[in-house]
């Protein structure tokens, strides 16, 4: 693989990231049962297909392209906050990666800090309020650290990193959006948005691994 993902990989880990994220809907339901409205599952997996079959016959000049597409494609299809929050995520991330014709380490810090700011200026979250930046923010700060490492490497600590941000949140008291009108029962479960944000990092790791061996 070499320290960097060509264009054409990058396309193919994104397909990897959505069928995770569809294999995993009713685990996210069940979360978001507890603290929420119990569809998050079903809204990221409708995103996540909807991706897995626009992006086959698509071509993309660069890499932020790509990711824009991605964002694009899941704000449409998703509906909703959270639609507009993982479509930011994509869309504001792959911004910072116009021009690129690689993803390797250096990349995935400019991908992951740029993506964080915007969620955090469009939500008005931060850290510590029991959201998908509770995995992304340590993610990203990670990724930052090890920009100058090659990307398995970089995105072992990444993933690490968001797993911990992820198990974090059981304890937290949800302070925004439909969480947060169960307030103290929130604590003692997993906030399903972090649990999404954890498993694109983790399915990132994982392709990369994948190519590794």
């Amino acid at each position: 693989m070499g320290r960097a993902l060509t264009i054409e990989q990058t396309k193919q880990m994104m397909e990897y990231i959505s069928r995770s994220i569809i294999d995993i809907e009713e685990e996210l339901n069940q979360a978001d049962r507890i603290i929420g409205d119990g569809d998050h599952g079903a809204a990221m997996a409708r995103g996540f297909e909807s991706l897995t079959r626009n992006i086959k016959t698509e071509q993309f000049a660069d890499i932020g392209a790509l990711f824009v597409f991605c964002g694009n494609t899941l704000i449409a299809s998703v509906g909703g906050s959270a639609g507009i929050i993982f479509g930011t995520l994509f869309r504001s991330g792959g911004k910072s990666l116009s021009g690129k014709k690689t993803f390797g380490s250096k990349e995935l810090g400019d991908f992951l800090d740029q993506a964080v700011k915007a969620i955090m200026a469009r939500g008005g979250a931060k850290p510590g309020d029991k959201t998908m930046l509770d995995a992304l923010y340590p993610a990203a700060k990670a990724a930052i650290k090890a920009a100058g490492s090659s990307l398995p490497m970089a995105l072992r600590e990444v993933s690490d990193a968001a797993m911990q941000g992820l198990e974090n949140t059981r304890m937290m008291v949800a302070s925004l959006g439909r969480a947060k009108v169960f307030g103290d029962k929130s604590q003692g479960q997993l906030d399903p948005g972090a649990m999404t944000a954890y498993q694109i990092v983790k399915s990132m790791d994982e392709f990369v691994q994948g190519l590794e061996q």
